[in-house]
């Protein structure tokens, strides 16, 4: 038989209290879950059910969503119609400016040593009568390019036929210059035959120009021709994008990088674990870093012409009044160094184009950086793809803007034609430059927005 110590309560009383304190801490944590499941049960009913769209609780959410859509559609139609309208008026006064590119006539007849015969000339002063008649023909569609005289003493008295440069600007030769030519040569050898032809009739009466006819009757009517020297073929053909519809990946590639690296410059001023660095510093490494981006990217860009071919080796040009041979590739202008000569105007043009939609995208904010980017690109093709001396007085500052050079510079690089590239990246550098000074408040100002909680759309 068990004793308890002395003063010790009976074991019987402990064991209820025991299992007192067990059922109350029981009955706690089942009121707890009780009122849990009580709260739960209120917020569920506390919470709002859906409606229909015409449902009276919603009349101000849908006033404020109708004006909101009238607003962004009569917003973007203003943008479409005055943006667009900047690429369709290009060619606007093409039939009136279309005499802006000059086809110079040259005529050798009756000159010396080229005069053999002592006779008046008749094929080259027939074809300058025709040039001139052709150009004062105005209005479609009889508008006609700008034909001008120039004396063969101009050309070292070296006579020349239809010669011209192909790669200089392949799309507005053949749409607009050779249409008029072929009609100018067309119209030259019906004229040159009808006045031979009434010039032998004048002289029938003559014995010997009768017996003339008799011996070679197909002198009547003589046959004339045009020789053409194409000087720059456009040759390979996977040069047309370089020159053309691929620089706007250029002008793409630029603005998508400031959303791609923008999240890896804000691990910089986020607090996580570290301190953030100091605003001007982020500044410093934001600028750098985008730089660096653009020299490895435009190096990506010019790799895809060394891989389809384009010739950027040595490949120099013989003669420059002969036609380059085609079939060697295109006459790159520096030699061996020609891939970094084209490489370094793109990586220019990229920093011309790329830093100013870095400002814009920190300046505006979205949703305005796509418009931005829409009419970026619209002012950009429509001063670089097309001749800016056929197109409205408007667009003279197209021959200010970055792709135009970059248009201008390549076509210069990869066909070693007339050369302008001291200014075209001098433009360049220029746009830069000036980026580079606004590039600081505009991180400010993005900086500004941030912390006043400014809307980046319309409230």
């Amino acid at each position: 038989m068990s004793t308890d110590p002395v003063g010790a309560e009976p074991r019987q009383f402990q064991d209820d209290e025991e299992t007192l304190r067990t059922r109350k801490s029981s009955d706690v944590q089942k009121g707890d879950l009780d009122a849990g499941v009580d709260q739960d049960e209120e917020n569920q009913h506390s919470a709002p059910r859906p409606v229909g769209f015409w449902d009276p609780k919603l009349k101000n959410a849908r006033k404020g969503a109708f004006s909101k859509w009238i607003l962004t559609t009569v917003v973007l139609m203003i943008f479409i119609l005055s943006v667009l309208s900047i690429y369709w008026a290009v060619f606007f006064h093409l039939p009136k400016n279309i005499q802006s590119l000059v086809v110079y006539i040259v005529d050798f007849d009756g000159l010396a040593p080229y005069d053999t015969t002592g006779h008046p000339p008749l094929v080259g002063p027939a074809i300058v009568q025709l040039a001139n008649q052709m150009r004062q023909q105005t209005g479609p569609p009889t508008s006609t390019l700008g034909y001008g005289a120039l004396p063969p003493s101009h050309f070292n008295n070296d006579p020349i036929q239809l010669v011209y440069q192909y790669s200089r600007d392949d799309t507005n030769f053949y749409d607009f210059i050779l249409p008029s030519l072929s009609q100018l040569m067309t119209q030259a050898t019906s004229m040159v035959g009808e006045k031979w032809a009434r010039t032998v009739f004048a002289n029938a009466s003559d014995p010997a120009v009768v017996r003339g006819i008799q011996a070679a009757p197909q002198a009547i009517s003589p046959a004339i021709g045009f020789s053409q020297y194409n000087l720059r073929p456009f040759y390979p053909y996977t040069a047309i994008p370089a020159v053309s519809i691929g620089l706007i990946y250029l002008i793409i590639i630029s603005f998508f990088s400031f959303s791609f690296y923008f999240p890896i410059h804000a691990k910089y001023i986020k607090p996580e674990g570290h301190p953030p660095l100091h605003f001007w510093q982020l500044i410093v490494w934001r600028w750098i870093a985008t730089i660096v981006a653009y020299f490895f990217h435009s190096l990506a860009y010019s790799f895809i012409s060394l891989a389809f071919q384009i010739n950027f080796g040595s490949n120099p040009v013989s003669s420059t009044t002969e036609p380059t041979i085609a079939t060697a590739g295109n006459p790159g202008a520096y030699g061996n160094a020609t891939f970094l000569v084209y490489w370094m105007l793109n990586f220019w043009g990229m920093i011309a184009l790329g830093l100013a939609c870095e400002n814009m995208a920190m300046l505006v904010g979205m949703p305005w950086t796509g418009l931005w980017l829409i009419f970026w690109v619209i002012t950009n093709v429509s001063t670089s793809f097309y001749d800016i001396d056929i197109e409205p007085g408007f667009y003279s500052w197209g021959y200010a803007f970055p792709l135009h050079q970059v248009v201008e510079g390549s076509r210069q690089i990869l066909f070693d034609l007339h050369s302008r590239i001291g200014l075209n990246f001098g433009i360049l550098i220029a746009w830069g430059a000036v980026n580079t000074a606004l590039f600081p408040f505009m991180c400010y100002w993005m900086r500004y927005k941030t912390k006043h909680g400014m809307h980046e759309y319309w409230a």
